[in-house]
């Protein structure tokens, strides 16, 4: 709490983040966009433009999966199959590429993913399957049709909050089986309301953003940014 409340203003992206520093902290807290959302998608263009690695010809479903397991892979199989798409596969190359790869066992794993072909194949899919915040972020931002699996690894209430936020309840799925159950998830998507509650929620992240950034400048108590400062070395 002492050091959060050297801050001006304080934004977080959870909605349940804003109970964490309004009433364990006593402090005050305002949900906004994810900063994915904060700019025109037209900012990743010289992004997608740098994609090197190879393009899959003709539609495809793309996957990012930071976890795989045997229900992930199942559902993975079931939407391609219904949707007639081939797949491609990215994984998290951070923890353990080798390892995943195996527990999925599936043909069309991306080796060596770099961030721009991440993005291309996300923009260009025709169905998008990822049980990632930022994944199922980038698939609403580029308005792909998608299901997004919950990951209690990676905390789930960031993805509660996107869902709830834009109204797509239906497409975040605690249990990826239950992908066999909702029929409406192999059907397009109308994106029409989201792109209203974006362009709402763009208008009032920025307004927080402007006031914060135009507010007064608490007074630094503890000195901490003075300028006298003991050098790193003697």
């Amino acid at each position: 709490r002492k050091y959060l409340s050297r801050f001006d203003a304080i934004s977080v992206r959870e909605e349940d983040a804003v109970g964490i520093v309004n009433h364990t902290f006593g402090l005050k807290a305002e949900r906004v966009l994810d900063p994915v959302f904060a700019a025109d998608p037209a900012i990743f263009a010289p992004i997608l433009a740098a994609a090197r690695g190879e393009k899959k010809k003709g539609p495809f479903l793309a996957a990012y999966i930071l976890d795989p397991d045997e229900k992930k892979r199942e559902a993975l199989q079931y939407l391609a199959e219904k949707l007639g798409l081939p797949m491609v596969i990215m994984l998290d190359g951070e923890r353990g590429f080798e390892e995943n790869k195996k527990k999925l066992a599936l043909n069309g794993v991306v080796e060596h993913l770099q961030v721009e072909d991440w993005l291309y194949n996300i923009k260009n899919c025709q169905y998008f399957v990822t049980d990632s915040c930022h994944g199922a972020s980038f698939a609403i931002l580029f308005q792909k049709d998608f299901v997004c699996f919950g990951n209690e690894g990676r905390g789930n209430s960031r993805m509660d909050s996107l869902a709830h936020v834009f109204g797509l309840k239906e497409r975040f799925l605690k249990n990826p089986l239950d992908v066999k159950k909702k029929k409406k998830l192999l059907k397009p998507m109308d994106y029409t309301k989201v792109s209203q509650i974006l362009e709402r929620e763009r208008i009032r992240s920025r307004k927080w953003l402007e006031d914060a950034l135009a507010m007064p400048v608490k007074e630094d108590k503890d000195n901490l940014y003075r300028e006298e400062r003991r050098p790193m070395y003697d």
